[in-house]
Parts: C-alpha cells; sequence; structure tokens
C-alpha cells in the first residue's frame, strides 16, 4: 500500500511538472504583449486551479483550460506584467465557479471567449465587473433558457411583464390617438 501511494505521488509530481511546462510554452506567444509567467506564477496557477476544482467540487483530467484561459487572455489590453498571473489566477476561480453556477450549460470554449469579451468590451479590465454583473447575468440567462449569452442585454420577461408591457403599450396608443384627434380639430 505504502509503494502505491508513494507512487501516486510520484506521478502527481511529474504531472504538475508536465502541466508547469506546458504554461511556460505559451510564455513564446504571450512574451510579445510583454506578459511571461515563471515558474512559480505557473505552479501558484494549477494550485489556483486545485483549489477551485476543491472548492466547487469538480473533477478535471489535465489542465487544458488553464492554457485557454492563457491563450485567450494573452493579448488583453489590460493585462501588464505587473497583474497578469494573479488575474489569470482570478479568471480560473471565476472559471470554475461559473461552470458551477451555470450548470454546465456553456461549453468550456465558450465560457472563455464569453469572459475575454466582457473583460475586454464590456468591463474595462475590471474582474470586479466580470464576476459581479457580467457573470451573474450570464447565469440568470442561462438558468432562464437564454442561450445568446453575447447578447448579454436580453431582458428576462416573465408573463406578468409581457402583460404589463402589452397594456403600456395600448396605453401609449391610445393617447397618441387623443393627440392626433385634438390635432384634428
Amino acid at each position: 500500500m505504502e509503494n502505491t501511494l508513494s507512487a501516486l505521488f510520484a506521478l502527481d509530481a511529474l504531472s504538475n511538472q508536465l502541466a508547469i511546462n506546458e504554461l511556460l510554452k505559451k510564455n513564446e506567444t504571450t512574451a510579445q504583449y510583454g506578459l511571461i509567467l515563471t515558474p512559480q506564477d505557473a505552479a501558484e496557477l494549477l494550485e489556483t486551479r486545485a483549489c477551485a476544482l476543491n472548492e466547487t467540487g469538480r473533477i478535471e483530467i489535465g489542465s487544458a483550460t488553464i492554457g485557454k484561459i492563457v491563450d485567450a487572455f494573452g493579448s488583453s489590453t489590460f493585462l501588464n506584467q505587473d497583474n497578469y498571473a494573479a488575474t489569470l489566477c482570478e479568471l480560473t476561480e471565476l472559471f470554475y465557479a461559473v461552470k458551477n453556477e451555470t450548470e454546465d450549460r456553456i461549453s468550456d470554449d465558450d465560457l472563455i471567449a464569453f469572459l475575454k469579451d466582457c473583460f475586454e468590451n464590456r468591463c474595462g479590465g475590471s474582474l470586479e465587473l466580470l464576476a459581479g454583473r457580467e457573470l451573474e447575468k450570464l447565469a440568470d440567462n442561462l438558468r432562464f433558457g437564454i442561450t445568446d449569452f453575447f447578447n448579454m442585454d436580453a431582458e428576462i420577461l416573465f408573463e406578468g411583464d409581457l402583460a404589463a408591457q402589452a397594456e403600456e403599450k395600448a396605453e401609449e396608443e391610445q393617447e397618441r390617438n387623443r393627440w392626433e384627434e385634438l390635432e384634428l380639430e
């Protein structure tokens, strides 16, 4: 039994080193944007992933998700060397939290694209806005069956809301007709 545990720990250490090496290879692309992960940054990113998976009760084989996040955000206009690793860690935590919150109703690739789009275009690089406004709206939309998650301006309408809107439109139409009649007189 002790030999089996030792073998598992050795395999885990080897797997982590391979994952670190894969993340460090991403520097070849991100260096053109002035963004470089150190071996310590890569190890912290893997640790963040492990904690996020544990906190959300998720299981994931391999670390491809982190690589996809690095690929997507490596060209961000809002990242610099000083905030790069910390932002990637926060994005990793957000990714797994949202996967749970949305009950996997969005694919990994679509979620990463959504995160990047919102981070760049709606949130001005603010992780607080991303987590607080955009991701809550995404989760609400997906829970209510709105699958066009890139159209975050879509309103969630309930039957009562639809009836109220119809009544409001009818009142506006009546008011317009009254004005037209007064103008004709």
